[in-house]
């Protein structure tokens, strides 16, 4: 077992590694603040933040492409793309609380998140840096408290939860295919 250590606080936590061996996640650092970080070749990089104090990164890609979310200088999450040492905003003015869940190697970035209140998949391709919605998911089921979305595949097929509100909250594990 290898301890990646941290940004100067007292937590970390990996949350996607590539081939390549190149980790990211969240760590604290020396101000007790969460931050997305990169770990390669044994050392820890911070990969700061859209503006706001918290940011964490989500999933590696093969070419190093990071994504995850972070929040902005007014208080908002939002979905962020890490890439050639720049980190680039992902999200539109009216997002709510979005996230950018997964990369894939050929360099599809599926973000979950929440536009006045309706839950929504959006898909963006890291060569252009910009979404393109891709499918919406408005919360059709009544029981519906809250979607989340953790992984996709290169065909758009997404997995995450769906949480209800079925007399208390429920979690259910769910299977996204797109239209």
């Amino acid at each position: 077992m290898i301890d990646l250590g941290t940004l100067g606080g007292s937590f970390s936590i990996a949350y996607s590694i590539n081939d390549l061996g190149q980790i990211v996640g969240e760590s604290k650092d020396p101000t007790a603040i969460n931050h997305a970080f990169l770990w390669e070749r044994g050392r820890m990089y911070d990969l700061g933040t859209l503006g706001g104090l918290h940011s964490c990164a989500l999933h590696i890609n093969a070419n190093g492409f990071i994504v995850g979310h972070s929040m902005t200088y007014n208080l908002e999450s939002h979905a962020f793309l890490y890439a050639h040492g720049q980190i680039y905003d992902l999200s539109s003015p009216t997002e709510q609380d979005e996230r950018a869940v997964t990369i894939t190697d050929a360099g599809m970035i599926y973000c979950f998140g929440r536009e006045q209140g309706i839950g929504r998949i959006d898909a963006a391709d890291a060569l252009s840096f910009h979404l393109k919605q891709r499918h919406s998911l408005p919360y059709t089921r009544q029981d519906t408290y809250n979607l989340e979305i953790y992984s996709g595949n290169s065909r758009g097929v997404l997995v995450g939860k769906r949480i209800t509100t079925q007399g208390y909250y429920n979690e259910e594990a769910i299977l996204l295919s797109p239209p």
